[in-house]
């Protein structure tokens, strides 16, 4: 039997070593924010920040899923905010893209005080610690904190949506917030729909009667103001949900990005997750699901939801991994006081409380060398080459011979001049405004009369050079 002061103990040994954990596994979000930044996808310039220096410098690329309205403003727009404020003081990609990567850490690790103080109710207070470093560090976790994508964004949101009907008393104040995150990530991300309708169920079921009311008043006010919101930014209401299904789905615009078979995703996370961790994780997650089935759910309808999409992608299932990296918490610390609790003789009860520590390990180890090169990681060659640009006295515009969407966009040269795509061959022939041209590096020299190139070849990203030509804009 524990007595009231040692578990008082242990219930503040636990609360100071998780925040410990949570201020190292910010720390390590913010420094990769601050470090060099890899583009993982073109939608991470063009789908959010690019739209975001529309807004606030009033100029920028501007894709046709903007064009036709299938993307919803509210991301953009506060992604926006440190734009702004940067706009104030005449700061410029040095200044505000920081800024953005740094707010969007800070967002990404929200869901994990609520899901401590969920673990330590039930397992106590240092096992519940301890079980939060799984998702607090998991390599993926880590890796899209700081990424400006969608799929990135809601991802935290959905977990705080799943996580805090278990964490908060409900009152009309709780509410107004657990409907209002509901709302927005439906909006970040609709394709998280099925997962947030299991979410919605199962927190139904632990509300009183008149919670269930209000909640429903809430959800109805939310998507109010969202349509609302929609109108005001020049869409018909949910639009970006609506016209994006049909546009997607029904006219096969989404295919031709590509199609893949339905099983991908599952390859996917064997792959990106490892053999070693995903077995164990799914493992853990397995036996125990029983105790955890609210966040195991809407996981697997993530992946179900995406799975039977003909163009899938690696980054679409991330929520899906945060949330599932949750659950395993869960589970290891649902283990670890089981057998805390049954080991005999109980002074091997400490093997239960350093459970959490050996499955750890176990899921660390093996992706050591991905957190290396992780931390290693220098700024992508297109960010580096437009920054560059950016930097000249004398340019007058850009052409570049690959796809324009593949560059890092206005964003980051952030100089309001003509920027557009050619071929190689066809570059010489550009008007002289275009002083500048922009290339993969093939080994081959820059066709005539561009000269004096100058080259970025980190290996972690496609090399891109910058090439001149002599003239005025004229």
């Amino acid at each position: 039997m524990v007595s009231g002061s040692a578990q008082r103990r242990t219930t503040t040994l636990g609360t100071f070593l998780f925040w410990i954990l949570f201020a190292v596994a910010l720390a390590v979000r913010v420094g990769i924010a601050l470090g060099g930044q890899f583009i993982h996808h073109p939608d991470e310039i063009f789908q959010t920040i690019e739209q975001s220096h529309r807004v606030v410098f009033g100029y920028g690329l501007v894709p046709w899923e903007y064009v036709e309205g299938i993307r919803w403003w509210g991301l953009p727009l506060f992604l926006s905010l440190p734009m702004r404020v940067a706009s104030w003081f005449g700061g410029g990609p040095d200044v505000y893209m920081p800024a953005i990567h740094i707010m969007v850490a800070a967002i990404s690790v929200l869901p994990f005080p609520y899901l401590f103080v969920v673990l330590s109710r039930r397992f106590g207070g240092l096992i519940a610690a301890l079980s939060c470093a799984i998702p607090m560090f998991w390599y993926e976790n880590i890796a899209l904190s700081s990424n400006t994508l969608s799929d990135s964004i809601s991802a935290p949101f959905l977990g705080l949506c799943a996580i805090l009907p278990f964490a908060i008393r409900w009152s009309w104040r709780s509410l107004v917030v657990w409907t209002g995150l509901l709302v927005l990530t439906f909006s970040l991300r609709f394709h998280l729909a099925p997962a947030l309708a299991v979410i919605a169920i199962s927190a139904w079921v632990l509300m009183s009667a008149r919670d269930k009311k209000l909640s429903l008043i809430f959800v109805g006010l939310w998507l109010l103001v969202v349509a609302v919101f929609d109108m005001a930014t020049g869409l018909w209401p949910f639009q970006h949900v609506w016209l994006n299904l049909w546009r997607n789905i029904f006219d096969g615009v989404a295919a031709t990005f590509g199609t893949s078979p339905w099983y991908t995703y599952l390859e996917s996370m064997v792959f990106n997750w490892g053999a070693v961790a995903g077995g164990v994780g799914a493992g853990i997650v397995l036996v125990t699901i029983r105790q955890h089935w609210r966040l195991t759910l809407p996981a697997i309808l993530v992946v179900l939801a995406f799975s039977f999409i003909g163009h899938k992608e690696y980054r679409f299932y991330f929520p899906a991994t945060l949330l599932m990296t949750i659950a395993m918490a869960w589970a290891v610390a649902y283990l670890a006081r089981s057998i805390a609790t049954d080991i005999q003789p109980r002074g091997l009860a400490w093997i239960g409380t350093l459970f959490p520590v050996l499955v750890c390990a176990v899921i660390a180890i093996p992706n050591q060398a991905r957190f290396q090169i992780l931390f290693q990681q220098q700024e992508d060659n297109e960010i580096a080459a437009m920054r560059y640009l950016a930097q000249q006295d004398d340019l007058c515009g850009v052409i570049t011979s690959e796809l324009i969407w593949y560059t890092a966009g206005y964003v980051y040269l952030h100089r309001d001049v003509p920027f557009a795509q050619t071929g190689v061959g066809e570059a010489s022939l550009a008007s002289p405004e275009f002083n500048y041209l922009h290339y993969v590096d093939d080994g081959t020299p820059p066709p005539a009369p561009y000269m004096d190139s100058v080259c970025f070849n980190h290996p972690m990203s496609q090399a891109i050079c910058v090439a001149h030509r002599a003239g005025d804009c004229g």
